[in-house]
């Protein structure tokens, strides 16, 4: 062997020898934990959730220790997967720890709601039973009031109740205009709606006799009222009559409809007869007959279209002012 042969394979040991230590050495290096990402990827989403992430503060910072921990190279592969489970274990801790107080303040939150609304409805109807006893109240005082005005007495039978000593015109068969007041005041008293509609009919047309002609309008409103609130469509008829007597004496600007009115009421069977025959009368002093506005083969307007009419008319009406 020569020697530049010689100092070639010494070379080429070296050479050898130098790479077997580097890779000894690197072989060798710490290495993170297979897993740590993972468990600060847990951590970090604890950290971001606004819920959860300030109700477990001391287990968060425990868990955050441990993942540094298992964040850190080891060489020792048994170490390291070691403080990964327990990173990992430490985040679980912290986020059930988290879950449960969200849930118990939720839970807290959601029984003082329902107390509340317990408050509110207890609230409410204490407030409903006051209103009612202040309606009851009201209702009482009305009734005494109206007891009152028409002098009743109380006694074993119950309530005694004296009308006026004169309860028709002098010569007439009418009665008299405080006899039909009282009868108005007594029917309220005692809720008789009927009686009341009769008392409020003779009212209006003693008005429009003696031409008071706002306060007839008032009471013919004020029976359009009751027969509303009461549902008595069988006065109907008793509305429209009183009504378009009403309009008769108002001019010529409402003739016309009245005249309709007073006809088909005239041409109807199926209402009470006096008002039929009034209605016809009173056509007749017009010098109309009843038959006049419509052919005898023409259906005429119903009894509710002229109630609605009427109604409407009303209610244009009673913004008008006039003198008494």
């Amino acid at each position: 062997m020569t020697a530049k042969t010689h100092r070639m394979n010494t070379n080429a040991l070296i050479a050898a020898t130098v790479s077997s230590i580097l890779l000894a050495a690197c072989a060798a290096a710490p290495q993170i934990p297979a897993g740590a990402a993972q468990a600060r990827s847990k951590l970090t989403q604890l950290r971001s959730d606004q819920e959860l992430a300030t109700r477990a503060p001391v287990a968060i910072q425990e868990a955050d220790a441990a993942v540094r921990a298992a964040e850190t190279p080891q060489k020792d592969e048994a170490l390291g997967a070691h403080r990964v489970y327990i990173a990992d274990r430490k985040v679980d801790t912290a986020w059930a720890l988290a879950e449960s107080r969200l849930a118990e303040d939720q839970r807290a939150a959601l029984g003082a709601d329902r107390e509340g609304a317990r408050l509110d409805a207890r609230t409410r109807e204490a407030d409903a039973a006051k209103l009612a006893a202040a309606a009851s109240a009201a209702e009482s005082a009305e009734l005494q009031r109206q007891i009152d005005e028409l002098q009743a007495k109380e006694t074993d039978r119950g309530l005694v109740l004296t009308l006026g000593d004169v309860l028709f015109q002098q010569g007439e068969h009418a009665m008299a205009r405080t006899a039909l007041d009282e009868s108005v005041r007594l029917a309220e008293a005692i809720g008789k709606p009927l009686q009341l509609t009769e008392a409020l009919y003779l009212l209006a047309c003693i008005d429009l006799h003696e031409n008071r002609r706002e306060r007839s309008l008032a009471n013919i409103i004020r029976l359009r009222d009751v027969l509303s609130e009461n549902r008595l469509d069988v006065r109907a008829p008793m509305l429209i009559l009183a009504t378009a007597q009403w309009a008769v004496s108002s001019g010529d600007k409402n003739k016309a409809d009245a005249f309709r009115w007073l006809g088909a009421l005239g041409r109807l069977d199926d209402i009470d007869s006096t008002l039929r025959n009034k209605a016809r009368q009173l056509l007749a002093d017009e010098g109309i007959t009843a038959g006049a506005e419509a052919s005898p083969s023409e259906a005429g307007p119903s009894l509710a279209q002229l109630e609605r009419e009427v109604v409407a008319f009303l209610a244009h009406a009673s913004h008008e002012k006039e003198p008494d």
